[in-house]
């Protein structure tokens, strides 16, 4: 099983005077660590950090260069000031490097940093969080359980079925920022997601800490793929705010293997935008892994106290032709080990033409 933090912002785990401890950053104007070049500015925009594993907690391998985005206007704009200058950003980069954009109104170098400072002592304050995919996802919407797993979680999916009939190169949706309980035995998460046809798979969302994962009642922004971390949730600089509206993607960014995952605060505009330029491919394929779903990793009866009765997602959007429409086509499956269950008032509404869809915590299956 893979090892993984979620990075969560919540004070309440973290002593006092802990935020004080923070390990330096690189300075971007003269980092040139083992041989790799860091330029002061990527795109007109100024380097705010470099993110290694000396600096950044949970960073395993490779660098994430931020920069600061006070240009763009929104973060569909910052995105394509990226993709038309993909191969000149691409030209400077080291092998393995990763660029965060973090942008929008009030967005600064001093509100980055010190949010940045807080998720690396809270990953190192609260224990560690193990978790997997479940089921490894294959071609034709079939799934193949992992050997190792010793803990089968559920799913409740709803999947989006436009790329059967249409290249779609990006997905999107909204969820609100919920309230969670303490009663969780493990953990869950909430989570935008988006699967290539060589089986690359990019995530975004929210994750929410139960009892054995550490820092009980707390959650965060997250997002995921496998070259940085082999899919381990990585905490976006972006504090989770109860009752905020909160949008996420993924989303290709105009080059075979470039892709971003994002997350954007909608009630206080900021964004932060990961752009992965070591990935594969260059859209993504209808299968479970292209989908919104839940994922409830708790094996207690009563894991859900605490949380609402429902969580909400809407406003979900696919990216065809450089434009983002509405999912026209799409199924809901309930998936535990890779066995497929009725769905029995689970998930109810739609993810189709601009609906809303709820999943209902207290129907949902334990894992097992």
């Amino acid at each position: 099983m893979k090892k993984i933090r979620f990075l969560v912002i919540n004070l309440l785990c973290v002593p006092a005077l802990a935020v004080s401890l923070f390990i330096g950053l690189a300075s971007p104007a003269s980092a040139n660590t083992a041989d790799q070049y860091t330029p002061a500015s990527i795109n007109g925009l100024p380097v705010l950090m470099v993110q290694t594993p000396a600096n950044t907690y949970d960073l395993n391998n490779g660098r994430i260069i931020t920069v600061l985005d006070n240009l763009s206007s929104s973060e569909e704009e910052a995105k394509q000031r990226f993709i038309s200058n993909n191969a000149s950003v691409m030209a400077i980069l080291s092998p393995g490097d990763m660029i965060e954009v973090y942008g929008g109104p009030g967005a600064s170098k001093e509100q980055y940093i010190k949010i940045h400072e807080e998720n690396n002592v809270i990953s190192k304050e609260c224990s560690p969080i193990t978790v997997d995919v479940p089921t490894k996802i294959i071609n034709n919407n079939e799934t193949e359980s992992k050997a190792t797993q010793t803990l089968n979680p559920a799913f409740a999916i709803f999947q989006e079925s436009d790329n059967s009939i249409r290249t779609v190169r990006g997905i999107s949706a909204h969820m609100v920022g919920i309230n969670i309980g303490t009663s969780q035995s493990n953990y869950s998460a909430f989570m935008v997601n988006g699967i290539t046809n060589s089986g690359y798979f990019l995530q975004s969302g929210q994750a929410y800490y139960g009892i054995g994962s550490g820092g009980n009642g707390t959650c965060g922004n997250i997002w995921a793929d496998p070259t940085h971390n082999n899919n381990q949730g990585m905490q976006f600089n972006l504090p989770y705010v109860t009752n905020h509206d909160y949008l996420y993607d993924i989303t290709y960014m105009g080059s075979p293997g470039v892709w971003e995952m994002g997350a954007k605060d909608e009630n206080a505009g900021i964004f932060d935008l990961f752009i992965e330029y070591n990935g594969r491919d260059s859209q993504l394929v209808n299968n479970q892994g292209t989908s919104v779903f839940f994922e409830n990793w708790n094996t207690n009866a009563n894991w859900w106290y605490g949380f609402p009765m429902w969580v909400i997602c809407s406003h979900a959007r696919e990216l065809v032709s450089n434009q983002k429409i509405n999912w026209t086509n799409g199924s809901i499956i309930i998936n535990r080990g890779g066995i497929i269950y009725p769905n029995n008032g689970k998930l109810s509404g739609s993810l189709l033409n601009d609906q809303t869809a709820l999943w209902d915590l207290t129907l949902l299956l334990l894992a097992q």
